[in-house]
């Protein structure tokens, strides 16, 4: 039965049903858009839910496997990460480049070191020496030195070789310390028949302006070498020098290796 109070709101009971069959009408649609929405929602999140207002799962439940799928779904995603091959040959690289600048290093200590040895400061009296006979005596071409008078007091004595100007000699020549020179004996040529058979040693050729002339110069003598070697670098001459040489003249000598 319908209460006196509705019908006399809504004038008859014809008016209240059609009021009633409204609003459920209207209640069922919002519940079926609700719905629909909902489920919409959540099968964009990868889980099932229910049509109608049920109790929901708890938050940590559904966090935790969420969370779950997530780090499932980023580990399935992400490829794995290929070793970088370039890298490691790099570093490889440069260990052997530091190990050969190490293995250089030492090199260059050592050669330091027998550079310092071969290195020594020497006092020796100069003689001098006409071009191109010096380089001859020093490289061993020319085993005998000839002169005028005897070797004296040069004999088993290390000596200074400089080289002076001689013929045809560059205008730019510049006079300097070449070698070093030993002389262990000498003798005295006989005739001339001799000096020449003796050419191959002292290296002075026939006609030539060192020839030996017994008219002009009676007696001759030879001065076998017994060492010679040739400086690395050449030394400046002594200040002062004489016919012969020079006195005792101290230098530091670069002996060849």
């Amino acid at each position: 039965m319908c209460s006196p109070v509705l019908c006399a709101i809504f004038g008859s009971k014809h008016m209240l049903a059609t009021w009633l069959g409204y609003a459920c009408y209207q209640s069922l649609c919002f519940s079926l858009l609700r719905n629909l929405m909902l489920g919409r929602a959540i099968k964009k999140r990868g889980t099932r839910a229910p049509l109608s207002d049920g109790p929901r799962p708890s938050g940590s439940s559904h966090s935790a496997g969420n969370r779950s799928a997530d780090s499932t779904r980023r580990h399935e995603r992400a490829p794995k990460r290929k070793p970088d091959t370039r890298s490691r040959q790099g570093r490889k690289q440069n260990r052997q480049g530091r190990k050969q600048n190490r293995q250089g290093r030492k090199q260059n200590r050592q050669g330091r070191k027998q550079n310092r040895d071969r290195r020594h400061r020497k006092t020796l009296r100069v003689l001098n020496v006409q071009r191109p006979w010096a380089r001859l005596l020093l490289t061993g071409a020319k085993q005998v030195e000839v002169r005028k008078y005897p070797l004296k007091n040069y004999m088993d004595e290390d000596l200074w070789v400089l080289e002076t100007k001689g013929e045809r000699a560059p205008r730019d020549f510049t006079s300097g310390i070449f070698g070093i020179i030993r002389f262990w004996r000498d003798f005295e040529y006989q005739d001339l028949q001799t000096f020449r058979a003796d050419e191959h040693q002292h290296r002075i050729l026939k006609g030539s302006s060192f020839d030996w002339q017994p008219s002009k110069t009676p007696r001759l003598h030879g001065w076998v070498v017994a060492s010679a070697s040739l400086l690395a670098h050449p030394l400046p001459p002594p200040k002062a020098k004489g016919m012969i040489g020079a006195k005792a003249t101290s230098r530091r000598a670069t002996l060849p290796k």
